[in-house]
């Protein structure tokens, strides 16, 4: 397009303003200049590809003026029959009536009609540039005075200005984004962006690849020959490929795309099932690929695993043994539940005291024994998952919910108590919320104070007392669908000039129906009346978070955050989700959870040590229920079980699990000793706010028993007997 014909088209689509031009001299239209607009030739044959339709009715208020034009029938004869067809063809004819006016000096150059009054416009700004208020013809100026619009009876002037000279700015801005911008989305297209030489080498390179990795994830062409081919007998009678893999084979796509093979799964006529490899490369090494599908297999099998518990159970001394255990909180009626085990009854007598002293230290050996079998066999089976695992140990009470009356009625020994809890049929549940938030931070006071026991788990912190709780916000959600997600966010807070504000970090997404205990393993403690345990979790991470969810959870943590304290004076973000967005899903409850972790000297083990605020709903302006939780792990842990999906990465826990307890042969007896020491800490401290909550309750009794014998000492002197 030349130079004159985009500015042409540009003036076309800017203009509103509303003129009327002279017809040319005789009375006949002008046809010079226009057989070189490729748009006016499109026009002109809309216009002979049928009759003319009569012309709707303007839609705008128009002003009934005479022109010139109208004066002259002949001419504006000849005009009509020309702009009915060119009007027709116009998708936005609303402006149809507004007459246009060519540019000074240039009256013979176009044909004038009344009818088309944009294509007056685009041709009067062939020469003068786009702009309502610039050119010479919009103005007038060197134009006849009979070819201006001239309205007869009409007194409003700033109307007859802003149609006859472009009026304001503002006017003709207005008006130019009510008429002009649909006609212009409608004829021009969107302009390409231009793309430099190496961003367009990138796209190229990325669509290729893409497509050829993508060739490997269908199944092979039926009529190629493959000049490489293996076969991997499939291990299982009574699961086939596609039941344990999928019908796409969708966990072999990672060995598929990385050594370019083709996998097919095949059965035959005696129903024996295998899987073809076929490969392009007649030098293939086909062994990775082997050892990638096995990888694949035990992956997919160890995410079949449910870990049912198994209890252990830690033998009393022989000063605390007694002949009874009993549940010090329960309930007979359903739903049944028993939970805070204790030792009743008589205590042993000297000679079973003696027995039981001499046979303890048997049944501690047997206990620890029990502990590590369990663990490597769990672990080793859980070496091949390529999915997210974590291991904790945590600090709880185990509460049963099925049980037997004469337990309740205190006629259960120790020996029966520990049948009882691991009969298969009975079903108990391990509560980790140890107390109120008071307990994790009497414990974090209690660690502070052995300095030589414990040190920063931060590396850059250096004093115990500089260590500072890190908030996490969690939402608990559900779908329409009725699917449970855990959505976290990590709480930042930034501080500038002595104020802070909050914002969400990083953001992660769980799905509650994938979520499994893969291993667990619960130590019963009933002298100490704290119970730990161990358990390995595997969980599905979705990395990609739903837009709807990103934006919830940003918009719930901002710099707007008011800043809330609870009763310990711990400083933590108001999170107000938008009820806008929650169209798709409810807000279960929310919860805000400030973590402090320590580390032990000499190990290296991790005390994390928790407080839950939580909120049922999406409404967070009362107060929160408030709780605690402890847990031990090694960073090891963490390290070694990461998510290896999508990767060729092998998981190795080392021999006897050394990989996970710092690379130490015997590791068992210090990771139990580091466990002991810090239930022992628990235990303390759960005394110590028991002692302080009956003194609380005593002084609280004393008071009310002075007050009350204050009152009767009021009524007597008032009432009573005069000396």
């Amino acid at each position: 397009m030349k130079d004159w014909e985009s500015r042409n088209a540009r003036s076309w689509l800017n203009d509103t303003d509303s003129v009327v031009s002279d017809p040319t001299e005789g009375g006949a239209p002008s046809h010079e200049g226009l057989d070189e607009s490729p748009l006016v030739a499109t026009l002109s044959a809309l216009e002979a590809s049928g009759p003319a339709q009569p012309r709707p009715r303007p839609t705008t208020s128009q002003v009934p003026n005479p022109t010139h034009a109208a004066r002259n029938p002949a001419s504006q004869a000849a005009v009509s029959r020309q702009g009915q067809s060119i009007n027709r063809a116009l998708p936005n004819a609303g402006t149809a009536g507004r007459p246009s006016l060519p540019p000074a000096g240039q009256s013979n150059s176009f044909r004038r009609s009344t009818s088309h009054p944009q294509m007056g416009n685009l041709r009067s700004r062939i020469n003068n540039g786009a702009g309502s208020g610039e050119s010479s013809a919009d103005s007038g100026e060197g134009v006849a005075r009979s070819s201006r619009w001239q309205p007869q009876g009409d007194t409003n002037k700033r109307r007859y200005r802003a149609s006859t000279q472009g009026g304001t700015a503002r006017e003709s801005g207005q008006a130019r984004s009510l008429s002009t911008r649909p006609l212009a989305k409608e004829i021009w297209a969107d302009p390409v962006g231009l793309v430099t030489t190496k961003r367009a080498a990138y796209n190229e390179y990325t669509a290729r690849t893409t497509q050829e990795r993508e060739q490997y994830l269908r199944p092979p062409p039926t009529d190629e020959s493959f000049p490489s081919t293996g076969t991997y007998l499939w291990p299982y009678r009574r699961q086939s490929p596609l039941d344990l893999l999928g019908s796409k084979l969708a966990p072999l796509a990672t060995v598929r795309t990385e050594h370019k093979v083709f996998i097919q799964c095949v059965a035959t006529i005696n129903n024996i099932q295998y899987l073809r490899i076929s490969s392009r490369d007649c030098k293939a090494d086909l062994a990775p690929v082997f050892d990638g599908i096995r990888r694949a297999v035990q992956d997919a099998k160890a995410r079949e695993i449910s870990a049912s518990p198994t209890f252990i159970f830690v033998p009393p001394t022989a000063q605390a043994m007694r002949k009874i255990v009993r549940p010090e909180v329960y309930q007979t009626v359903v739903p049944m539940r028993a939970k805070d085990f204790v030792l009743s009854g008589d205590f042993l007598s000297p000679e079973e005291r003696l027995i039981w002293q001499s046979d303890r230290p048997g049944m501690v050996a047997k206990n620890q024994q029990l502990f590590q079998t369990t663990l490597i066999a769990g672990l080793k089976d859980l070496e091949p998952l390529k999915g997210w695992m974590r291991m904790r140990v945590t600090f709880g009470h185990v509460e049963m919910r099925n049980f037997q009356t004469p337990f309740a009625d205190g006629q259960y020994s120790f020996e029966q108590f520990a049948a009882m809890v691991r009969s298969p049929r009975q079903d108990s549940v391990f509560e980790k919320k140890i107390g109120g938030s008071e307990t994790a931070i009497k414990l974090s006071e209690k660690i502070v104070g052995w300095p030589t026991k414990f040190v920063p788990a931060n590396g850059r912190t250096k004093s115990l007392n500089d260590v500072k709780f890190k908030d996490t916000a969690i939402l608990f959600i559900e779908t329409n669908t009725g699917q449970g997600l855990r959505l976290e966010a990590e709480i930042d807070r930034l501080y500038e000039q002595e104020q802070s504000e909050f914002q969400a970090g990083s953001v992660r997404l769980f799905i509650k129906e994938k979520t499994h205990k893969s291993l667990n393993i619960t130590v019963v403690d009933v002298e100490r009346k704290l119970d730990w345990q161990l358990e390995v979790i595997t969980d599905s991470e979705q990395f990609e978070v739903p837009s709807p969810l990103y934006a919830l959870i940003k918009e719930s943590i901002s710099v707007k955050s008011k800043v809330r304290k609870d009763c310990h004076g711990l400083e933590y973000p108001e999170i107000t989700p938008s009820r806008n967005s929650q169209s798709e899903f409810s807000i279960q409850s929310i919860v805000v959870r400030s973590v402090i972790q320590y580390k032990f000297l000499d190990s290296g083990f991790f005390v994390e040590l928790a407080i839950f605020r939580e909120w049922l709903g999406a409404n967070t302006m009362g107060d929160p229920t408030m709780k605690a939780s402890v847990s031990m792990f090694h960073p090891e842990w963490d390290t070694h079980m990461e998510s290896i999906e999508h990767t060729t990465r092998i998981r190795d826990f080392g021999t006897g699990l050394t990989n996970l307890f710092n690379y130490q042969t015997d590791w068992l007896i210090p990771f139990l000793d580091e466990v002991a020491f810090t239930q022992g800490l628990l235990v303390d401290v759960a005394r110590a706010i028991k002692a302080e909550a009956a003194l609380k309750a005593q002084v609280a009794g004393d008071r009310a028993v002075a007050a009350a014998v204050q009152a009767a000492k009021d009524v007597m002197a008032q009432y009573g007997p005069k000396a």
